[in-house]
Formats: structure tokens, C-alpha cells, sequence
């Protein structure tokens, strides 16, 4: 992450960079919050998506799957991100920390950095962004369940 000073001048550059002043270590920050919040997320995604999808076909057995699994695909996206969100803005900003010549705000772990945002901003805090995630999510993870099941169909008519 730059602001208008130029601190890198390509990704080896910001390799060698990091490495010589936070060692190797800095090329790792925020991989533990990256961690806790993959297996949440993908788990709500699925059991959403197969929830609800399950559901519309039961009621509207006659709908294009194509589109049921682009409107399904989208609403897990919404559901998923809404709930690993906080988990995700931690992880955002525990990278960014020390970059580019900002201060260490959150000297403490991920807890720690939960605790601040909350004191300093307000549970609120722990969902600004939320809509730009969703402009990005929605339309993901609808293609992406559209494609899983397209791919699902075209592979079982193969065998």
C-alpha cells in the first residue's frame, strides 16, 4: 500500500524492502487472521447456497437453474461476508500496519485490534467497507456457484 510517496518501485522491490525492514516475518502479516476467517467463509458460502437453493427448487422446481444459482451464489456471498467481515477488516488493517511509513496503531494481536476498532469507532466501526465487499461478492460468488453447477451438470452428462 503506497500514498503519493513512492516507497516501492515494483513487487521485487517491495520484497527486498520488506524483508530488510521487517524481515521475513513482514511478508506474512495478517496470514493468521487470513487463516480463521477462509474456513468460516467458505463453510457459510456452501451451506447457504445449497440451503437456499434447495429450497427455490423445491418451490419452483420449473426456474432456470442457471439463474437460481446466480440469485443462491449471491445471497451466500452476502450472508458469508456479512458474517466473516469484521474478521477480514482485522486482518486488512493488521497488514497495512507499519506500511508506507504509518504508525504500529495495533501493537496487540487479533483480539487486541477487535478491542481498539470497537473503542475508537464503535461496533459500526467493524463493518465500514461492507458495501464495496458486497459490489465485489455478489456478483462472484453468483458466477462462481453459476459455473460450479454448470460445471456439475456438464461433467455428469460425461460420464
Amino acid at each position: 500500500m503506497q500514498t503519493n510517496t513512492m516507497y516501492y518501485r515494483g513487487i521485487s522491490h517491495a520484497l527486498f524492502a520488506i524483508c530488510r525492514d521487517e524481515g521475513a516475518k513482514g511478508l506474512y502479516k495478517g496470514l493468521g487472521a487470513s487463516l480463521l476467517v477462509v474456513g468460516p467463509n467458505l463453510a457459510i458460502n456452501f451451506s447457504v447456497y445449497e440451503t437456499l437453493r434447495s429450497n427455490w427448487k423445491l418451490k419452483r422446481p420449473n426456474d432456470s437453474s442457471t439463474l437460481v444459482s446466480l440469485a443462491c451464489g449471491g445471497l451466500s456471498g452476502i450472508a458469508s461476508s456479512t458474517l466473516t467481515f469484521p474478521l477480514d477488516l482485522v486482518r486488512r488493517r493488521k497488514q497495512l500496519e507499519g506500511s508506507a511509513g504509518r504508525a504500529r496503531v495495533y501493537k496487540t494481536g487479533i483480539l487486541g485490534t477487535f478491542r481498539h476498532i470497537i473503542k475508537a469507532e464503535g461496533f459500526r466501526g467493524l463493518y465500514r467497507g461492507i458495501l464495496p465487499e458486497y459490489y465485489k461478492v455478489v456478483p462472484g460468488m453468483g458466477i462462481a456457484f453459476m459455473t460450479y453447477e454448470s460445471m456439475k451438470s456438464i461433467l455428469a452428462s460425461e460420464i
